[in-house]
């Protein structure tokens, strides 16, 4: 009983986030950029309510759901999704080394190292590629005069 409780709430949080994201995404809950976090967000504890009750079916959503946040904060040059899907993955990859690691015995804390260092290597990749992208967001010519309120200063 308790894990269908747990397994129903995983379903329906995860579906909630996933639904918050596609709806901030058509501009129809606003304002956009707070409604993906929450969707974000809610997706990843989803994912976490799904390993309380199938481990290695909700560590391997939430590596998931963290990697394709990361891509998509990526590729739209948004910080906010990268820093989720970053969270996402910290919380989610060790958990995915202790889970595949977990039969051949040894130090614990050994495997969940290497984890956060497997984690770390990803976000370390992602950020390589949007400084070679152009970094977050547009520049929209700041710092040369054409920002915004740049006209008030040119009277």
């Amino acid at each position: 009983m308790r894990f269908a409780i747990i397994s129903s709430l995983a379903q329906f949080s995860a579906a909630v986030g996933a639904l918050w994201l596609v709806l901030a995404g058509s501009d129809l809950i606003m304002p956009p950029r707070v409604a993906r976090a929450l969707g974000a967000i809610t997706v990843l504890v989803g994912a976490q309510y799904v390993v309380a009750g199938h481990r290695a079916l909700g560590v391997a959503f939430g590596v998931a759901v963290a990697i394709v946040l990361l891509t998509w904060g990526a590729l739209e040059r948004s910080g906010m999704l990268v820093g989720v899907g970053a969270v996402g993955l910290l919380a989610f990859v060790p958990q995915l080394v202790v889970l595949l690691t977990e039969d051949t015995g040894g130090n614990t804390a050994l495997h969940v190292a290497l984890g956060l260092f497997i984690a770390g290597s990803i976000v370390l990749a992602v950020a390589v590629l949007l400084v070679k992208r152009g970094g977050f967001g547009h520049d929209h010519g700041r710092g040369h005069g054409r920002g915004r309120g740049a006209h008030l200063s040119h009277a």
